[in-house]
């Protein structure tokens, strides 16, 4: 494992496993964007806490991680869900193998050398629709990035990475359809600190980019 993976691998199993997460409205618009398909890949599921949002869509569900013990936690949490352990960098599945690719509140973790190969790993194995959510803000400039109770201390934590970084890594990708933007209010990234001058986060993006259809 590089730094990053060997930072997150030990951060307690119950971390974000709180009400504020496993309610976020973000998860049941993912689920119900995904009904375009029947099948859904969580990218670093973690706790699998949108698990059952698609799963009340109909939707059969499979999660990836790199965290063994998160995994291990979700099977016990949910008897009988798909999971499987592997790096989201080189993802062990064929191109296009699931209707629709999603990760929450990854992208701001990595290092960002490895937000653009991430990208483009997922839009690999995406067959219809590929979605991003994360709390950052929108600005098009350099983000200042620090988190309420002192987490902002912590490498990996939370990266600079912001609306224009992501946006020039999905413009990069081939075969796009249509890019939508929705933003959703959000009390988890109130607790976001903004930058000087600036209000305080209210709303969370999610990024859904469709592929053009054969």
């Amino acid at each position: 494992m590089r730094e990053w993976e060997r930072w997150w691998a030990n951060v307690p199993d119950d971390h974000m496993l709180v009400e504020v997460q496993q309610t976020h409205p973000i998860r049941g618009l993912m689920a119900e964007e995904a009904k375009i398909g029947e099948n859904v890949l969580d990218v670093a599921c973690g706790q699998c806490m949108s698990y059952p949002f698609f799963r009340a869509a109909g939707l059969r569900y499979v999660g990836l991680d790199l965290v063994r013990a998160r995994l291990d936690s979700s099977r016990e949490r949910y008897p009988g869900i798909e999971l499987y352990e592997a790096n989201a960098l080189n993802m062990p599945f064929a191109n296009a193998s699931f209707d629709t690719v999603c990760c929450k509140d990854f992208l701001e973790h990595l290092s960002p050398d490895d937000v653009p190969p991430l990208i483009s790993e997922m839009w690999r194995v995406t067959k219809l629709k590929m979605m991003i959510a994360f709390f950052l803000p929108p600005w098009d400039r350099p983000a200042y990035i620090a988190l309420v109770r002192g987490y902002g201390q912590y490498p990996f934590y939370n990266n600079r990475y912001n609306e224009h970084n992501i946006m020039t890594s999905i413009k990069d990708l081939k075969d796009i359809d249509e890019v939508k933007i929705k933003w959703v209010r959000t009390d988890a990234a109130i607790k976001l600190l903004p930058p000087p001058n600036e209000k305080r986060i209210t709303h969370a993006p999610l990024y859904i980019i469709t592929k053009e259809t054969p």
